[in-house]
């Protein structure tokens, strides 16, 4: 049902999303850093949820429903990332989220270098790692990759998901070689 009403608000499937108005004519936001944070968050964990569906290789018009949520929830994430910016441009929580913002956008360059940006805060970060790996490996630059798995397992042995993307991205070095 949530799909079939988002498909109605945004007038068609698969339809452009609508231009960002820019921050002249954009209202101030009525919430303060943590709430910004939070609804970034909620976006994101959202995106999780669609990118899941869309793995299942819905039918066509159950995919471009799905399609238009995730353009609401990106277009959500990006105004609850500017309020946090603007309160803690230099929060690590803020830092990470706008990385994962680049990340969904397709944009794995600058998700790389705003994931470098929060090692350079604090550089025990598993989740910075981590996600810098994905940059990496979208990127193409496998052996990189290869390397902050490796350093995210030397922080935590445990870590599931470095496991599984360490051994995809091993899988990919292996076809590459002669």
């Amino acid at each position: 049902m949530l799909f079939a009403a988002a498909a109605l608000v945004s007038g068609s499937a698969c339809s452009a999303p609508p231009a960002a108005p820019s921050a002249e004519e954009a209202p101030p936001p009525a919430f303060g850093l943590e709430q910004a944070i939070e609804r970034a968050s909620a976006a994101h964990l959202k995106l999780d949820e669609i990118e899941r569906e869309l793995q299942k290789r819905p039918d066509e018009s159950t995919r471009c429903y799905l399609l238009d949520i995730r353009d609401y929830h990106l277009s959500l994430m990006g105004e609850s990332l500017r309020v946090a910016e603007k309160e803690a441009p230099n929060d690590v929580r803020v830092m990470l989220l706008r990385a994962a913002w680049h990340f969904w956008r397709g944009e794995y360059e600058k998700a790389l270098e705003t994931n470098r940006r929060v090692l350079k805060v604090e550089s025990g970060s598993r989740k910075a790692r981590y996600n810098a790996a994905l940059c990496l490996k979208r990127l193409g630059r496998l052996e990189e990759a290869k390397a902050e798995c490796e350093a995210v397992l030397r922080l935590d042995p445990t870590h599931r998901a470095a496991q599984r993307l360490l051994i995809r991205v091993e899988r990919l070095l292996a076809r590459r070689k002669p």
